[in-house]
């Protein structure tokens, strides 16, 4: 797989120069301009964590930015995370609020394991009273992670 990056890469590069515009490949990153690198577009400070239905596990998929955050707020000591949990509203309401509180405490959990600060999280968890979409309740299985300005 990274011999395709590497192999679009040079590709683009090669037939960009044809096009007055010159293009850098590098750690599967396309920046414009060679001198003036720009760091990738970071999705760590504002991304929604979806869970499976009834659960409140957190996907290997969400490691990257969940370290990327932990990272940033070790750093930073006087930053906020902000948690916001919900559930579908397939259940009985209860137990939708039991489990947005669970999968808050997921994502919470893995920070303060990491290091962060209880004092750097704030947590919000709603279940089914306040359903981000509407018309879609499997859309609704999520912890939305924001880093407060």
């Amino acid at each position: 797989m990274k011999q395709i990056f590497w192999i679009l890469g040079l590709l683009v590069f090669f037939f960009s120069g044809f096009f007055g515009r010159t293009i850098f490949a590098q750690d599967y990153h396309v920046y414009d301009n060679v001198d003036k690198r720009t760091k990738p577009v970071l999705d760590w400070n504002d991304f929604t964590i979806v869970f499976p239905k009834g659960k409140a596990t957190i996907s290997n998929n969400y490691n990257r930015q969940l370290r990327q955050l932990t990272n940033f707020l070790v750093e930073n000591p006087n930053r906020i995370v902000e948690l916001v949990s919900h559930a579908s509203g397939e259940g009985k309401a209860k137990k939708e609020l039991l489990l947005s509180e669970k999968r808050s405490l997921a994502v919470e959990s893995y920070l303060l394991i990491h290091g962060v600060s209880t004092m750097q999280i704030q947590r919000f968890f709603y279940g089914s009273e306040r359903p981000p979409h509407q018309n879609e309740p499997r859309l609704n299985r999520i912890t939305h992670v924001r880093l407060l300005p």
